[in-house]
């Protein structure tokens, strides 16, 4: 019975934190005005990047830069992009749910 409860728990846990994560991530995403979406695309775009900022044919662990396998944690695109291109956007959002700094293309 212990081991049910304890694993109703962990599964509670997970899902509040899951939660938590998209909720975080999408106030960052509000943060961003459509003249910035509309900005990052362009950017990208214009560099021949895909739709991550990087390079076509460059491979992910998991299939996408978005999500942390280690932590769980999604991270919005645009958030994301505006990150990694600080300079395009007005404002960059300062959402946790990616913990690493993306270096300026």
């Amino acid at each position: 019975m212990h081991s049910f409860l304890g694993r109703i728990v962990v599964l509670t846990v997970l899902i509040s934190s899951a939660l938590l994560t998209v909720m975080a991530d999408r106030a960052g995403s509000a943060q961003l005005t459509a003249a910035d979406r509309a900005a990052l695309d362009k950017h990208i775009e214009d560099r021949g990047l895909n739709q991550f900022g990087d390079p076509h044919g460059t491979m992910y662990l998991g299939g996408t830069p978005l999500f942390d396998e280690s932590t769980g944690k999604q991270t919005d695109r645009y958030v994301f992009l505006a990150r990694k291109f600080p300079h395009v956007v007005s404002t960059v959002p300062q959402s946790e749910t990616n913990g690493t700094e993306n270096p300026e293309m």
